[in-house]
């Protein structure tokens, strides 16, 4: 169960051997340099985006679709329709003025086809513009049914500019007596500018605009100017959330698709009693446009940060092996100098294109062509030790060495030994420390005996002293192998095999026996310049 749960275990690590003491990675000042320019960028950029995105000017994604409907309720409390009089040079009399009234607006509302209810006389307010009023029409209640029933009954609404009636007069208004009206319909040209208001989402500030648009319309004494309006009526819906969605719901109107006809003044006066100059009709359109807006997230303001800086940081792929080149021709330098320590001496000069252009050794030039061809030779043996296949050649070389001078058992007691540990105790311990290196020696002795069967110089303290009094007279005195002198002889031989046991006393210091230089300042000198 141990094993399967440290196999699952996600968060792993590598180890990585330094390349020379505590580098693990070859980095240079170039590729320094591109570092700070392409994550400078890339960095740049995201504070690009951030800031765009912050100030609303990034834009969201917005899909557009229709749908037709049947059944559908809209009211709107605001101004939908403004007529004004266009002024020409022969424009005098104002057809809306409450003191002289020409033209009267009045609403008609249509329940399933039939007019309900008493007309609606306009209370417009007073408001002037180059000397005439401005009509504002307001309170739009409008309906689609498919049933056209009472409970779910379909309204239209008409609006009709015509001859005043004194029956729609609203306080303080009166109608035009028959010279301005003969007056008002006499001067050349009687314009009027339909101006009809739909809504906008502007996706950059986020709010509703309306916008007017308009419509120039004749009115003539004998005829009727109708206009059939279909209300395209539009869905919105906007997420503005920035991290979670947080929608927004709108219902407005987008557009009017119309329908103009002049007709007889019969073609109302028969219903309405009245002579009517211009009608406009509304109806909602079954057709419905339908509108998302989604604002972009700061998860997508991040990714496209990030997919902008993952192309920019495909250049790094370029210093990448241009660093691998460089740790290539160090190690390669590095393998030269261990076996030609004067190689550090020499100064390689290359060219953009990595071209030996110049070399120096101790301040002289060499041969070019010389010492190309040598480099040469030596970089391609020096590749060749550098592959783990001849590495371990050459270890497999030097353990037949070995075995060829020492035998397979005294080397297997290499797996045994090493360099004893100095530590220092506390005065209480001291005695016990004392105690169990002179165990440890004794046992490392016993097992050399065992495997050896060499017998140790320091066994036996009256041997010791015996050999040290004698040792000078048995280096003037050859070894007779007699009673009185023979075992002495067996003592100092095996003193001298025991020289070459693993008995040999150990220090600390011998850790650090062949370790590799520092040749930082070296490496330096042989850099490409």
């Amino acid at each position: 169960m141990l094993k399967l749960l440290e196999n699952l275990d996600q968060f792993g690590v590598a180890f990585q051997p330094n390349i020379k003491y505590s580098k693990n990675q070859h980095k240079t000042v170039i590729g320094g340099i591109m570092s700070i320019i392409l994550y400078g960028l890339s960095f740049a950029y995201l504070i690009y985006l951030l800031t765009q995105w912050s100030q609303g000017q990034t834009l969201p994604k917005i899909t557009n679709t229709q749908r037709s409907i049947k059944n559908y309720e809209y009211k709107l409390n605001e101004t939908y329709v403004q007529f004004e009089t266009r002024k020409l040079s022969q424009t005098f009399i104002d057809p809306f003025d409450p003191n002289a009234i020409v033209l009267q607006p009045v609403v008609y509302t249509f329940k399933n086809g039939l007019i309900i209810d008493e007309p609606q006389a306009v209370n417009y307010p007073v408001q002037i513009k180059e000397g005439f009023i401005v009509l504002n029409i307001s309170n739009l209640s409008l309906s689609i049914s498919d049933e056209k029933s009472d409970q779910a009954p379909e309204i239209e609404v008409m609006i009709a500019l015509g001859k005043c009636q004194k029956r729609f007069l609203l306080e303080g208004q009166q109608c035009a007596n028959q010279t301005i009206t003969d007056g008002y319909f006499q001067q050349p040209t009687n314009s009027l500018l339909l101006r009809q208001f739909v809504k906008e989402f502007n996706t950059n500030d986020e709010i509703l605009e309306t916008i007017g648009r308009e419509q120039l319309i004749s009115i003539q004494q004998n005829y009727t100017f109708q206009i059939q309006t279909f209300i395209r009526m539009q869905e919105t819906n906007v997420d503005t959330g920035f991290l979670f969605e947080q929608m927004q719901k709108y219902n407005f109107i987008v557009d009017y698709r119309g329908s103009n006809a002049i007709l007889g003044l019969n073609y109302f006066g028969q219903i309405l009693s009245y002579n009517i100059y211009m009608s406009l009709y509304y109806k909602i359109d079954n057709i419905q446009q339908k509108q998302i807006i989604i604002y972009p997230k700061l998860s997508e303001v991040l990714a496209e940060a990030g997919s902008i800086a993952s192309t920019i940081l495909l250049i790094s792929y370029l210093v990448i092996i241009l660093n691998e080149n460089q740790l290539y021709q160090d190690a390669i330098n590095q393998v030269i100098s261990l076996y030609f320590p004067d190689f550090a001496s020499i100064k390689i000069k290359k060219n953009i294109l990595g071209q030996i252009i110049q070399v120096e050794r101790d301040g002289k030039l060499l041969d070019l062509n010389s010492f190309k061809i040598q480099y040469s030779k030596l970089k391609r043996i020096s590749e060749i030790k550098l592959s783990i296949s001849n590495q371990i050649y050459e270890i497999s070389r030097i353990q037949i060495i070995l075995q060829t001078i020492f035998s397979s058992q005294f080397i297997n007691q290499s797996h045994q030994k090493g360099i004893p540990l100095q530590t220092s105790y506390l005065e209480p311990f001291k005695d016990e420390q004392q105690s169990i290196i002179k165990m440890d020696v004794n046992t490392n002795q016993e097992n050399l005996l065992k495997q050896n069967q060499i017998v140790p110089a320091s066994i036996d303290s009256l041997i010791e002293k015996k050999i040290s009094q004698d040792e000078s007279q048995q280096k003037q005195q050859p070894c007779q192998q007699d009673t009185s002198q023979g075992e002495m002889c067996h003592q100092l031989n095996q003193r001298d095999q025991i020289k070459k046991s693993y008995d040999i006393i150990l220090q600390e210091s011998d850790f650090e026996l062949l370790i590799l230089q520092n040749r930082d300042q070296n490496d330096q000198d042989n850099k490409i310049k």
